[in-house]
């Protein structure tokens, strides 16, 4: 019995993502001016998983709040497509029809949701995402929540959670570039009015960041750079009157003073690496002033920005 009747439901979302050291736990409120990060743990993977959830659980018991995770970057697809001319109700109906030949797993397995990206007004079709999943793993992910006694009312892509951080530097009228690198390597985005344009993944991981020797180092600066270029040509074809203002890379277990100095030099484009800092008030959470555990958290920061309702 509650004695105290119910606690009031803590304003924001809070978000846990899991890695092969654990997972991370944030929180975030949004009060006027920068997002204050109220919650900022990171614990331990030393059983099993549903175990670490289930201790989070019984840390958490009583409190209420929004809960988001994201699914893996290996477990998804994000498929542009042409927006179908068909009513809203027959929209999914549709985006099934479309993606049936794309995906390598049978489409009655599939779950989707839709992306709208903006369109500028330069007489091209509209096109939109189709995030694509398996049902059966999503399922897995909410049983496994669920019996920790976690239930989740959101599952999200790491596209729109660095979507998320990134609207937090964008300026008004103008596209930003960002550039991330984690275990399954490089995330990068194109938004803009806090909506996501672009959005492509390649294969440099930070790990290969941190061992590279000079050789190999050059080799992957060079990939990142032609990557880097050839979706800036698409980005600028595609939107022409969205000129790109910024472009940040997120810190991370590599150092990247080398890589912003070569892509300067090598893009028409200056580079700035990311203070998350700027953008959140840390002033709850002050660990996260260390920029190696502001790449760790990077993900679920960007999870807790979570303002609009969709799900997967």
């Amino acid at each position: 019995m509650n004695i105290f009747g119910k606690r009031k439901r803590l304003e924001g979302w809070r978000a846990i993502t899991l890695d092969q050291q654990g997972c991370c736990v944030t929180h975030v409120q949004r009060k006027g001016g920068r997002p204050l990060v109220t919650l900022a743990e990171a614990h331990a993977l030393e059983g099993s998983v549903p175990d670490l959830l289930a201790s989070l659980s019984k840390r958490w018991q009583g409190e209420q709040y929004e809960l988001t995770t994201c699914i893996d970057a290996g477990t998804y697809q994000m498929l542009p497509v042409e927006a179908p001319n068909v009513p809203k109700n027959e929209l999914k109906s549709a985006i099934f029809w479309l993606i049936r030949d794309m995906i390598d797993f049978p489409i009655d397995n599939a779950i989707v949701d839709v992306l709208n990206i903006p369109s500028t007004g330069e007489g091209r079709k509209q096109i939109m995402y189709a995030i694509v999943a398996q049902s059966s793993q999503v399922r897995t992910m909410q049983e496994r929540f669920e019996v920790a006694k976690l239930p989740l009312k959101a599952i999200d892509v790491p596209e729109l959670a660095q979507r998320n951080i990134a609207a937090l530097a964008e300026q008004p009228g103008r596209a930003l570039v960002m550039l991330a690198f984690d275990a399954r390597g490089a995330l990068l985005t194109f938004t803009a009015g806090g909506e996501l344009y672009l959005a492509r993944r390649f294969d440099v991981s930070s790990a290969e960041l941190t061992i590279a020797d000079a050789a190999t180092t050059d080799q992957l600066f060079e990939k990142i750079a032609l990557e880097v270029q050839r979706s800036l040509d698409h980005f600028r074809r595609q939107f022409a009157s969205l000129p790109i203002s910024r472009f940040f890379l997120v810190p991370g277990e590599a150092e990247l003073d080398e890589l912003l100095r070569y892509l300067a030099e090598n893009l028409d484009l200056n580079p700035e690496l990311l203070e998350l800092s700027t953008v959140f008030d840390f002033s709850a959470v002050p660990h996260l002033a260390a920029r190696k555990l502001q790449a760790r958290f990077f993900t679920s920061l960007g999870l807790s920005l979570r303002v609009e309702q969709k799900t997967l």
